[in-house]
Formats: C-alpha cells, structure tokens, sequence
C-alpha cells in the first residue's frame, strides 16, 4: 500500500493533517509544525505506520496530566476491543503489562502492522506462559481462514514494523499464526 518513502506536496499534507487531527490534537499540531518548516514532508513507512498507530491509540501522544499505569492499560483495553481484537486472559495480560509498561506504545504498533498485513485475520491478544520454566510474553495471534505461500512472509513483515523497538524494552510481544 505504502512505498519505502511518501512524499507530501503541501495540498497532500493538509488532507492528512485533517485526518490526524481526528485522531489527536497533539499529534496534529505536530505535524502542522513540520509542514509549516518543509515545503513536502516525507515520511517513512515505518514512522508513517508508528504515529498513525500512536494517533489512533493516542495514550501517550495527548498533553494530558499523568495517568496512572493502571488507567493507561485500561484505555489500550478499550483501544485494542475497539480495534476488533479479543483479549484472552485479560487479568494476567493486565499483570504482565503491569510488569513491562514500556510495551504499552508497542502493542498499538504491532495491531496496526498485524491489521495492514493481515485484513482478514482474526487478532487476539494473550499470554503465553512456558509450561517447563519460568516464561511468559504477550502473544498477538493471527486466525485465517486458508493459509498460503505468502503467510509467512506477511507476518515476518508485519513484525518488523515494531520488532526493532522491542530490542529496548524489558518485555515481549511474539506475533505467530493460530492454526485453529
């Protein structure tokens, strides 16, 4: 859908800066602030996909007082519900993110990615806790209804969108087909 850069005339930029602001106010502002300095904006793909994935949630881009971990959490909930993913063991999802809140800005990416790769998939958000030792991680499963030759390479694409920001972050979010 996207090329590796999208190049914004300032006619363009207008448009998407119309739709940004639908989505958050902050994140409008700064996307006005850079069309004001740039004659075209040029975006990558990935960043592109970040803030619209960020604009979308828009827990963390508002200039809102601070909320509390526990709030934030239930506002991705909301978020996630609302993006049409279910949520398999919700209390212990909770518990984790308690654990690793620095997953809270990933998890948007990661469905935005899994949804642009994976349209007609069915989403859910779980934990996976390794039954032989002392391991659990998120785990965001992709449903099909037929699997083909392009599956793989669809999801090696989709998680490199936010694979790269996981490398920082002290907890972990696996995206893996369901084969139910």
């Amino acid at each position: 859908m996207f090329a590796d850069t999208l190049t914004l005339t300032a006619e363009d930029a207008e448009s998407v800066k119309e739709q940004l602001y639908q989505m958050g106010s902050a994140l409008s502002d700064l996307v006005s602030e850079e069309i004001e300095r740039f004659e075209t904006l040029s975006l990558v793909e990935g960043n592109f996909n970040s803030m619209l994935a960020q604009a979308s949630y828009s827990g963390r881009f508002r200039s809102e007082p601070e909320v509390s971990i526990e709030a934030e959490i239930e506002k991705l909930f909301q978020w996630i519900k609302e993006q049409g993913v279910a949520l398999k063991r919700i209390d212990q999802v909770r518990e984790y993110l308690l654990q690793f809140p620095d997953l809270l800005d990933i998890i948007p990416e990661a469905i935005c990615s899994t949804r642009k790769h994976f349209p007609e998939g069915q989403l859910t958000l779980d934990i996976y806790q390794d039954p032989e030792i002392e391991d659990q991680y998120l785990v965001l499963y992709v449903r099909l209804a037929h699997y083909d030759e392009t599956t793989l390479d669809r999801l090696q694409k989709a998680e490199a969108a936010f694979l790269d920001a996981l490398s920082d972050r002290e907890g972990w979010i696996q995206l893996t087909i369901d084969f139910r």
